[in-house]
């Protein structure tokens, strides 16, 4: 479930990339951008879109590993059992108990 967190959080912040930008230019101390030349030719309009296909590729890769981890887990479900892969995966959080109850 972190994972599918992390890339909702991803597809939020790639569509808000320009407000995000924004913020944090406005925030920018002008004279302080020539000491260091760190921010030498950027602009704005870059930082975008560099923000936006960073968090654009952020979210396929979380996406992927979500689908790969799926995968895995149907494919250890089929080979060795799902009451094992359950077990070993640590379904329900580890607080699934597959074992009957003694009385």
């Amino acid at each position: 479930t972190g994972i599918i967190y992390c890339a909702v959080m991803m597809s939020i912040y790639r569509d808000d990339a320009e407000a995000m930008v924004a913020a944090y230019w406005r925030r920018l101390d002008p004279d302080n951008l020539s000491a260091d030349n760190t921010l030498d030719g950027y602009d704005k309009d870059g930082a975008v879109t560099y923000a936006r296909r960073f968090f654009h590729t952020a979210f396929g890769v979380l996406i992927s590993a979500g689908t790969f981890i799926a995968a895995s887990l149907l494919c250890s479900a089929r080979v060795m059992g799902l009451k094992y892969t359950m077990r070993r995966g640590g379904g329900g959080g580890g607080s699934w108990k597959w074992e009957k109850k003694r009385g």
